[in-house]
Formats: structure tokens, sequence, C-alpha cells
């Protein structure tokens, strides 16, 4: 697994972290992460949920 950490500028200028995690097999799917406020995707507090179309 790769992963990478960098920062992009976002509003105002202000550097917004992420983590990108790439497996090295071709995926079937994506998982897009994203915590609220004061949570990290590190330790993220999430409920799961399936069937988006």
């Amino acid at each position: 697994m790769n992963i990478t950490s960098d920062f992009v500028k976002g509003y105002r200028d202000m550097d917004v972290p992420y983590t990108l995690l790439q497996n090295e097999e071709k995926a079937v799917g994506i998982a897009v992460l994203l915590p609220g406020l004061g949570y990290t995707t590190q330790a993220p507090c999430f409920t799961t949920r399936r069937g988006f179309t």
C-alpha cells in the first residue's frame, strides 16, 4: 500500500491536509472519507451506509 500525505490550498489560502491511500492492485470501487470537524481519517467516527446510487 502506498500512503501519500500533503496539503492543498483551500479557502483564503488555508492549508488543507489530505492523505491518499493506494493499493498496488486494481480496485473495483472507491471510498471517500470526509470526517467532520474535530475528527481525522486516522481514527474516524463514521456510520456505515450501503447502496448509494
